[in-house]
């Protein structure tokens, strides 16, 4: 018999086992219960996950695709081809972006829509209405719904809930901001290096292009009487003969490996002796001197036929006879006359025949002559305003003659400084005619002031700079809103026109203007402040939704610098070298800082090998801009120059504005 402690602990064990069974029941009848609710919970959670994650990719998506479609509608323009790119280009953008593993696909005709979107006011949203003219912006609708090409999105399990798909819709508008651009255009003088004899042998330089595109169109026909300029010099009796004027050497471009100036029949070598005991005689025995005195000879009238004395005018003139202290005198004056630029009045006696007609020397001048009848050319006996030399335009007679003694210092000069045309080549020293004349005018005299005709000159590359303004203006947009203003730089900074939609008033402002048109050096920092100023100024457009850029361009590197005083007042100081050019480097990079603080971004673009891309970059670099470089010869970079103004109108800024 089982003690009763024993049969106690038996009973109890058996009701132990019994409870735990029941419990055991239970939870696995909660874990078979929650076991469903949590798969509930799990799917629910797959779903909403993939509901949310669709609906971010389409947003994604239908963004990236209005992007796409306003971007290439910017540089596309206007029109059916260009609505047509803008669709093409969004809906492949959208087609590259996953929606719930598969590209969104647009229906291009239904789904990209283009129209106007203004902003009623700071701060409110975007309007955006459709089919309006001119489109200043592109609506995308990015769908996953039935009617969808890619249909509604699938969910995983759905079926648990009854709801086997969702559908979202989103819609997209992004918006081609106008831009505020202020041209900064370098008018230095070195903007028509590519037209004078300094460049030859470095580029094909179209001295031949300027030239006669300055005689036709500018007041210079009474220079001759050819109307084709390469028969002919200016008025100059000896170059209108054989048809020397431009010389054989014509062609469009000198070629620097082929031409050589001392067999150029178009300039004639007039050197002078500075020894006091050198002579210089132009005999004619030798070369060129022999055309010269049957030119002298023939002018108008024989002077009893004596012109080839020793005593005579024509004697006189080809031989140095002159005195130490009047050689150079004497020099510069004889060659005025023996090129027919000037006539001399020499005193000497007339023909003792009374049927011969007064002597060539005097016709110019009515009445007794005033010259001492000896053998040096003074300046009291030089006629500079003959009937058979009519000035450059409006300009007097002494004007003329300043213009002379200018360029006789010009071609006779060893100075770096003084003949900056010999920095090509030095055989160009005494050589007088056309070619060396009007690259003087050129060089020395190219200011707006002294020679207004040069604005309509072909000169380079500042004809290659008003083309690819030209360009720029027809591809810029007045409807889209674009405005856009001119500054110049030489010394002297100048603002030209104010902010306008009227494009083309500054690219004919711009072709108004000419190399070296106010000063001489390079203030590219004036120029930038001016453009500053224009954008942000009380000259500016209070429009918040505009982009501000600059577009700069230049062919060198600062040479110039600005400094105020305590009134404002502006002083400019110039150099190419030390301390002075530094500080010009220095206060263009101040402005390019300047401009970058005023949100302003800027485009440097570059021409011709001497160029200094580097600093162009760095200032443009500044401003989160890009730098752009044209070189070569004048068709290649005159092209390039066109191309690089062009993208920079398609350089349109997009916004996505809802």
């Amino acid at each position: 018999m089982m003690p009763t402690h024993s049969r106690r602990f038996a009973g109890i064990r058996r009701f132990a086992g019994a409870e735990i069974h029941r419990r055991r029941g239970v939870v696995a009848v909660k874990v078979a219960i929650l076991s469903v609710v949590l798969i509930g919970f799990v799917a629910l959670g797959v779903d909403v996950g993939l509901m949310y994650n669709a609906r971010q990719e389409l947003i994604r998506a239908t963004d990236a695709s209005v992007i796409a479609a306003a971007g290439t509608l910017a540089q596309a323009g206007t029109g059916a081809q260009a609505e047509e790119l803008s669709r093409a280009a969004g809906a492949e953008c959208a087609e590259r972006n996953l929606v719930a593993g598969d590209g969104l696909t647009l229906k291009p005709a239904e789904d990209i829509e283009f129209g106007q979107a203004e902003q009623p006011g700071p701060g409110l949203p975007f309007a955006f209405a459709t089919e309006v003219t001119p489109y200043n912006a592109v609506r995308v609708t990015g769908r996953r719904t039935g009617s969808a090409p890619d249909g509604p999105i699938r969910l995983y399990f759905g079926a648990i809930f009854g709801r086997l798909f969702t559908e979202y819709t989103w819609q997209s508008v992004a918006v081609m901001k106008p831009r505020d651009i202020a041209i900064v255009a370098d008018t230095s003088n070195s903007h028509n290096n590519d037209s004078e004899l300094r460049s030859y042998q470095d580029t094909d330089i179209n001295l031949w292009e300027a030239w006669s595109s300055t005689f036709e169109r500018g007041d210079w026909s009474s220079f001759g009487d050819s109307t084709d300029p390469r028969t002919f010099g200016w008025g100059w009796g000896f170059f209108k003969t054989g048809g020397r004027g431009y010389g054989s050497q014509a062609q469009r471009y000198l070629d620097g490996d082929t031409y050589d100036p001392n067999a150029d029949p178009g300039l004639l070598s007039l050197p002078y002796a500075a020894s006091p005991l050198g002579r210089e005689d132009w005999s004619p025995a030798v070369g060129d001197y022999a055309a010269l005195q049957s030119y002298l000879l023939g002018k108008p009238i024989p002077y009893a036929g004596k012109f080839d004395d020793a005593t005579s005018e024509v004697g006189v003139l080809l031989h140095d006879t002159a005195v130490f202290p009047k050689r150079r005198t004497n020099w510069k004056n004889r060659l005025a006359v023996v090129t027919g630029y000037a006539d001399w009045d020499s005193g000497k006696p007339e023909s003792a025949v009374p049927t011969d007609p007064k002597p060539w020397h005097v016709v110019a001048r009515p009445g007794a002559s005033v010259g001492n009848g000896d053998d040096i050319v003074d300046d009291f006996e030089v006629v500079w305003d003959g009937a058979d030399r009519p000035a450059i335009g409006n300009r007097t007679p002494d004007v003329m003659k300043a213009l002379w003694a200018d360029y006789t210092t010009y071609v006779s000069s060893t100075s770096r400084d003084t003949s900056t045309m010999l920095l090509g080549n030095s055989d160009f020293r005494f050589k007088v005619g056309i070619k060396t004349f009007f690259n003087f005018l050129l060089d020395r005299h190219p200011t707006n002031a002294e020679f207004p005709e040069f604005a309509e000159s072909d000169e380079q590359p500042m004809l290659a700079v008003k083309d690819a303004m030209d360009s720029l203006s027809s591809t810029l947009s007045a409807e889209r809103k674009d405005l856009v203003s001119l500054e110049t730089f030489g010394t002297t900074a100048v603002h030209r026109v104010d902010l306008t939609d009227q494009v083309g008033s500054v690219a004919a402002t711009l072709r108004s203007l000419q190399a070296g048109h106010d000063d001489g050096f390079t203030n590219i920092g004036g120029g930038l402040r001016l453009a500053i100023e224009s954008l942000t100024g009380p000259l500016a457009r209070p429009r918040s939704t505009a982009r501000k850029v600059i577009v700069m361009l230049s062919d060198g590197e600062p040479t110039a610098f600005e400094t105020f005083d305590e009134n404002g007042d502006i002083t400019v100081t110039s150099g190419r070298s030390g301390p002075r050019l530094e500080q010009s480097k220095d206060y263009a990079r101040a402005m390019a800082e300047r401009a970058n603080e005023n949100g302003i971004i800027i485009y440097a673009v570059s021409v011709g090998a001497a160029a200094n891309q580097d600093f162009l970059v760095e200032l443009a670099g500044k401003t989160g801009g890009k730098h752009f470089h044209a070189e070569g010869e004048i068709e290649e970079y005159a092209a390039a120059l066109r191309e690089i103004f062009s993208n920079i109108a398609d350089i349109r800024p997009v916004e996505l504005v809802q």
